[in-house]
């Protein structure tokens, strides 16, 4: 849960910036990253 809600800040904080991008999900035991598109 706590990774989750700090994915959507920081998605949230780019979106504010105008940047967009997604989410790609990693194999554990890292999460994920965000790719700018």
């Amino acid at each position: 849960l706590d990774c989750g809600i700090a994915m959507l800040h920081m998605e949230v904080a780019a979106l504010s910036y105008g940047i967009r991008g997604e989410w790609e999900f990693l194999k554990a035991p890292q999460v994920a990253r965000f790719r700018i598109s």
